[in-house]
C-alpha cells in the first residue's frame, strides 16, 4: 500500500498538468465539508454536500451557482436526548484561483451566499427554517490533469436564520473534485 500511495504522489508530481482556468471555460464539480464542534455540554456532527457550476468570466476568475445539502447530529453529554437537522440551500458563488494557469496545483479562494430552508428536530418536536448562509473557502488544488482538479479546502461559515435571533459560525474542512470544461 505503501508503494501505491508513493507511486501515486509521484505520477502527481511529475505529470505536467495544469487546469483550464482561462476565460470562457466551465466549471463543474462538488465538495463535501466535515466539522464537530461543541458547545457547552453538546456535541455535534455536521457535513455539508455541494455541487456546482460556474463559468470563468476572466482568467482564474470564475462565477456560478451551487446547491448544498447539509445534515447535523447533535447529543447532549450524559443524555440520551438528541437533535438533528436537514437543510437545503442554493446560491451564487464567485472565485479566484492565485497562480498562472499552467501550473500543476493553484491555490483558491471561493465566496458563497446561499438561502435555505432547514428542518430541525429532536424526539419531542420538529420545526422549519428559513436561513441565509455565507462562507468564504481557501486552499490548494491538485490537477490531474488539464480537466479534473482535486482541492483541499479549509472553510468558515455563518448562517443566519431569518425569523430567529440567532446564528451558528462554524470551521469545516473539505475536499472537493473538479471539471474543468474548455470552451468549443
Amino acid at each position: 500500500m505503501k508503494k501505491l500511495s508513493f507511486l501515486f504522489v509521484f505520477i502527481v508530481i511529475i505529470t505536467p498538468a495544469s487546469a483550464q482556468l482561462t476565460k470562457g471555460n466551465w466549471l463543474v464539480g462538488g465538495s463535501g465539508d466535515f466539522t464537530i464542534f461543541k458547545v457547552l455540554k453538546e456535541k455535534t456532527h455536521y457535513v455539508q454536500a455541494s455541487a456546482n457550476i460556474g463559468h470563468f468570466f476572466f482568467d482564474k476568475f470564475a462565477i456560478g451557482v451551487k446547491p448544498s445539502y447539509t445534515y447535523s447530529f447533535a447529543k447532549s453529554e450524559g443524555s440520551s436526548s438528541f437533535a438533528k437537522s436537514h437543510g437545503f440551500y442554493f446560491g451564487p458563488f464567485a472565485r479566484y484561483y492565485f497562480l498562472p494557469v499552467e501550473h500543476p496545483f493553484n491555490i483558491l479562494v471561493e465566496g458563497t451566499y446561499q438561502h435555505g430552508i432547514e428542518r430541525k428536530g429532536s424526539e419531542y418536536a420538529t420545526t422549519n427554517y428559513s436561513l441565509n448562509s455565507f462562507s468564504f473557502a481557501g486552499g490548494p488544488v491538485i490537477y490531474f490533469n488539464s480537466a479534473v482538479g482535486l482541492e483541499f479546502l479549509v472553510r468558515y461559515g455563518q448562517t443566519k436564520y431569518t425569523k430567529e435571533n440567532y446564528h451558528e459560525s462554524r470551521l469545516q474542512f473539505g475536499i472537493g473534485l473538479q471539471v474543468h470544461l474548455e470552451k468549443n
